[in-house]
């Protein structure tokens, strides 16, 4: 009978389940910040938007921007695998919410994330948002939390790899 009055289900926002206090909170208002001026910056620079382009395997009106965000989410958490972050992300609120992909949506596998995150860094519009991170990571307290482990020799690579694909021909975007 105590039972009677509880709800079958609850709906509740991923926004509401993450602390207000919690460093990815911060994290994600300052990438928020980053990531409009490199969208304006590659719009401004190629007459369309990198929020355009068409990942391989991976759909959504904000494909580009999750998988930017997953990117950076395991570089500053130092997860080497992309199996075993996916598998982390599968089942962490924290981590759906910071990449915006809902509890309800099927994540992507690991070969499509892999081959997203290529023609991520290929386009070659990133490359500061990268350094960004990485000069945040040295400058600032923002990244120093005891739970990141930022893994500066993946961000540095990116960097370079976009930079050098900015510099060698630019992708025609769909």
């Amino acid at each position: 009978m105590g039972d009677a009055g509880k709800a079958l289900y609850s709906v509740v926002r991923l926004e509401d389940c993450i602390p207000q206090d919690h460093p990815l909170k911060h994290f994600d208002d300052w990438l928020e910040r980053e990531l409009a001026a490199v969208w304006l910056d590659s719009e401004v620079a190629t007459g369309r938007s990198i929020l355009d382009f068409r990942l391989t395997g991976i759909q959504g009106k904000d494909a580009v921007e999750s998988v930017v965000r997953a990117m950076l989410l395991q570089a500053i958490y130092g997860e080497s695998d992309d199996h075993q972050f996916l598998e982390r992300v599968r089942y962490s609120v924290l981590f759906r919410w910071f990449i915006n992909v809902p509890l309800d949506e099927a994540l992507w596998s690991a070969s499509d994330y892999q081959l997203a995150k290529h023609e991520v860094l290929t386009c070659g519009e990133l490359g500061p948002l990268f350094k960004a991170t990485l000069s945040l990571h040295d400058t600032s307290t923002l990244l120093s939390d005891a739970q990141f482990a930022v893994d500066e020799e993946r961000l540095w690579y990116w960097s370079a790899v976009s930079g050098i694909a900015r510099r060698v021909a630019p992708r025609q975007r769909v």
